[in-house]
């Protein structure tokens, strides 16, 4: 949310390459944040499900989630990031079209195709398009953040042309 703002407020400011240099530091902030999560995930992975469990199945099958979800986190941050930039100048149409479809092709099509076809394959077959789904995401909205298009974007204070001053004027909070 944080570099949805900044990246607003620069571009806003006219000033587009501080804007990137901010959505680059909130990468490097997430993906920081995210691989030691990741890294948490495959080496504390058993005392953190003995936490919850005891059961020798339930923790086999939590330490090869985990294992996912430390794959998963890199690419989930780099989402996270550009799809809060790209929010922040208003570029919400093609990347919602492209989360939608890649989410319904991907993960439902593809989990009830792994489901019914390729049950054998147990969680495991599911959280292999689900991490795959991440990686594409988070590698398509980094690519439509890096094309630029985005710095020409005029923002203001009024969204929708709205003088939010007059707004409050007819409406006072609180009464």
């Amino acid at each position: 949310t944080a570099v949805s703002v900044l990246v607003a407020r620069y571009v806003g400011a006219g000033q587009p390459q501080v804007a990137r240099l901010r959505a680059t530091l909130g990468l490097k902030i997430a993906a920081t944040y995210m691989v030691i999560c990741g890294l948490a995930f495959v080496f504390v992975a058993e005392p953190l499900l003995r936490v919850f469990t005891h059961d020798p199945e339930i923790i086999r099958i939590g330490k090869t989630l985990f294992i996912f979800c430390a794959i998963y986190q890199l690419f989930d941050a780099v989402f996270i990031v550009y799809s809060n930039a790209l929010r922040g100048v208003k570029d919400t149409f093609w990347p919602s079209v492209v989360q939608i479809s890649l989410c319904w092709t991907m993960v439902v099509g593809g989990g009830l195709i792994l489901a019914l076809y390729f049950p054998e394959l147990g969680v495991g077959g599911p959280w292999t398009l689900g991490a795959i789904y991440g990686m594409v995401l988070g590698l398509y909205l980094l690519k439509r953040f890096n094309t630029g298009r985005w710095q020409n974007t005029i923002i203001t204070d009024e969204p929708h042309g709205v003088d939010m001053t007059t707004v409050a004027a007819v409406e006072p909070m609180g009464q």
